[in-house]
């Protein structure tokens, strides 16, 4: 049976997240002023670490990092729209 979970982050640039193996992310915003991400999936048990990278806009950053391409999952509006951040996944880089 899939359940959506939701998995608080920290305002930094990167960071490690436990997941399960299966999590699909559906969704991000803010809650209660802090950036989430809220993921779909059926199994808790086999997790694995997943890197998310936090942007605000007009900051610049690289779209591959370490080999791996930066998916957008969403992006969250802080004081009342005064801060946008951008959050991102680091997943393998598509072949070309």
């Amino acid at each position: 049976m899939n359940v959506v979970h939701k998995y608080p982050l920290q305002i930094t640039v990167e960071q490690t997240v436990q997941m399960p193996v299966t999590a699909h992310v559906i969704h991000a915003d803010a809650q209660h002023g802090t950036p989430t991400l809220w993921a779909i999936h059926s199994d808790p048990a086999a997790s694995e670490p997943r890197r998310f990278y936090i942007f605000g806009t007009g900051h610049q950053f690289e779209r591959t990092i370490d080999g791996h391409h930066l998916g957008h999952r969403g992006s969250v509006l802080l004081q009342n729209g005064g801060l946008v951040l951008h959050i991102f996944e680091a997943v393998p880089e598509p072949p070309f």
